[in-house]
């Protein structure tokens, strides 16, 4: 079983997709010089149609853009989940937030959390997520525990 700290899973919430912007950006300079040929007037008819795919191109990539961007920023809110309560259970048990690890990295009606050689579950309440219980643990097989850091 692994259990993960707090930053590492805060290295989590921050990515980009710099090579499918970068594409795209190449892609909009091509159409751009295309749209100004045409305009002059000094463009074959096998260019137009090039234009006219690439044009096609850009809105299906802009299109996949969009949709990566909703699902990483419905990822990183999770992630920032887990981070609140991490820092909640560092405040309860009076202990930095990095000697708290936790077994999953996105949210989760129960979550076992690991301070130190102690081992608790959490368990919100499907209600009112503000209510949880907490209690101490004893995990019987102790020895599959990894714990992941930066």
């Amino acid at each position: 079983m692994n259990f993960y700290s707090y930053h590492y899973i805060e290295s989590h919430t921050d990515t980009a997709a710099f090579v499918q912007i970068a594409f795209m950006a190449v892609l909009f300079l091509m159409l751009l010089f295309l749209i100004l040929r045409f305009r002059k007037r000094q463009m074959p008819y096998k260019y137009k149609e090039i234009g006219v795919l690439l044009f096609i191109l850009l809105i299906l990539l802009g299109g996949i853009q969009v949709n990566d961007w909703v699902n990483k920023e419905h990822t990183q809110s999770e992630y920032r989940g887990v981070l609140n309560e991490m820092n909640q259970l560092a405040e309860e048990l009076d202990v930095p937030v990095d000697r708290i690890y936790t077994n999953h990295m996105t949210p989760e009606e129960i979550m076992l959390y690991k301070v130190d050689d102690q081992f608790f579950r959490l368990e919100r309440n499907e209600d009112d997520p503000d209510h949880y219980v907490l209690e101490q643990i004893q995990l019987l097989n102790s020895a599959t525990i990894k714990t992941i850091d930066d």
